[in-house]
């Protein structure tokens, strides 16, 4: 599912896509990006947002387990 998404306090958004991950050890989501950005640790947040820049909304967030 294409989103953007930010993580702790940036404003940059991030363009990337949200996926089920269900191969059996993580039961979450996965956000992957083609975008390197540094700093990310486990116990940060991200908050996801629609992929429409032109209309973007909320979609959650969650805390990031790496």
């Amino acid at each position: 599912y294409p989103i953007t998404f930010k993580v702790r306090h940036t404003p940059v958004f991030h363009n990337g896509l949200l996926t089920c991950d269900d191969n059996g050890k993580f039961h979450g989501y996965m956000i992957k990006t083609d975008e390197y950005i540094g700093g990310i640790a486990a116990g940060q947040f991200c908050t996801i947002y629609s992929a429409d820049e032109t209309d973007r909304y909320c979609l959650g967030s969650g805390e990031i387990a790496l």
